[in-house]
């Protein structure tokens, strides 16, 4: 077959345009052993003309990965040769029998996440926070938002969790997580105020408030420390420790990112190791070899509290690092780079898609959303 009579397949089966041969053809031809012209020409048709999708399809997602996995232990030798399969799968499942793919459906609604240690109470209920807990001298223990109140933990209706004094006596160390996509208010028994942000968890004992006030953070969060000059709030993140009084500040601590701390009012001192700083409203410490600090815009910084992105003439590849994480993207593939920079704010609750065309229009790339993540390509 001829290169342009293979553009012609392909385009056909992208479109939709393609018949139950043709298609069988294709199947044919792409599993045994392709060249590297044709998964190529493949590919690039791929983005060229199948239809965009909805990002916002947790579900989806959820089902095509299991269906991935699937496919990876049935056909192994095949994924290693072929860079293609993760955005080509429904595809290949034409050269598999009916009774595999029902089979691989049925199978693919039991996918869920699961939580690997073995000591936890886990609470996962999707409309709720999710809680990992350690009961000490204690087994692992199931609870149910309906078991709230006995371990002292109350969630609002305007979506708050609330930590009461009961927490204090449950003898109970709580991780509070967030997923991707999602952030969590938390009011802790001393009337702290914490904002949690996208993908990250802070660990809270159950002698909080009791004989000192500490906990430990992954990932960011924004804090309004209630005043107690005998109790100092301590802030335990990746590499290093943040005391305060009583104030208000944010601490980005990722484990791909330096850490940074911002203090918006009050005053904090930041040790790592033996060193420390201390740090004023309007000041950032960064968490490298060595403490540093610098002035910033301490309203920009906390915009995702706010529930908006902000960029300050950012990037095009930092722009997309940041949004990755809240819309639960997989992969960034970039076909082409882009030189433009970016400066404004974008609120978080809008459509990836709402977002990406708003960067079409200032910059020089295109982007395409597909079941293998988002590729960057040139206008």
């Amino acid at each position: 077959m001829s290169i342009e009579e293979l553009k012609s397949l392909f385009k056909k089966y992208f479109e939709g345009n393609a018949s139950e041969q043709e298609k069988e053809i294709i199947a044919q031809l792409l599993a045994n052993n392709p060249s590297a012209e044709i998964v190529h020409l493949f590919d690039s048709y791929y983005l060229l003309y199948a239809d965009p999708i909805d990002y916002h399809q947790d579900q989806k997602e959820r089902v095509w990965k299991s269906i991935e996995g699937k496919i990876v232990r049935k056909n192994r030798e095949f994924l290693l040769k072929s860079k293609w399969l993760k955005y080509a799968g429904i595809f290949l499942i034409i050269g598999f029998s009916a009774f595999l793919l029902s089979r691989m459906l049925d199978h693919s609604n039991q996918f869920i996440e699961k939580n690997t240690e073995s000591n936890n109470i886990v609470i996962n209920a999707s409309n709720y926070p999710l809680i990992e807990g350690l009961i000490t001298n204690q087994g692992p223990i199931s609870i149910t938002k309906e078991d709230y109140s006995h371990y002292g933990f109350t969630y609002t209706d305007d979506e708050i969790l609330i930590l009461n004094d009961q927490f204090i006596t449950s003898n109970i160390q709580i991780k509070i997580s967030t997923r991707k996509g999602e952030t969590q208010q938390i009011i802790t028994p001393d009337g702290t105020k914490i904002w949690l942000n996208s993908h990250s968890e802070i660990v809270i004992p159950s002698t909080f408030n009791i004989t000192q006030r500490e906990l430990n953070l992954q990932g960011e969060a924004y804090f309004e420390v209630y005043t107690n000059d005998q109790k100092p709030f301590i802030v335990y993140s990746i590499d290093q420790k943040t005391e305060v009084i009583g104030t208000h500040f944010n601490i980005r601590a990722y484990s791909h990112t330096k850490t940074q701390t911002t203090l918006l009012e009050g005053r904090v001192k930041v040790y790592k190791g033996n060193q420390s700083i201390i740090l004023n409203p309007g000041e950032q410490s960064f968490s490298d070899d060595v403490l540093t600090k610098k002035t910033v815009d301490t309203e920009n910084v906390v915009a995702w509290a706010n529930g908006y992105f902000y960029f300050d003439n950012s990037s095009m590849r930092y722009i997309l690092e940041q949004i990755k994480d809240w819309y639960s993207i997989d992969t960034i593939v970039y076909e082409t780079t882009s030189t433009t920079r970016i400066s404004g704010t974008f609120k978080r609750s809008n459509r990836l898609q709402d977002l990406l065309s708003s960067l079409e229009e200032l910059s020089d790339v295109q982007f395409k959303i597909k079941k293998g993540g988002i590729y960057v390509l040139k206008k």
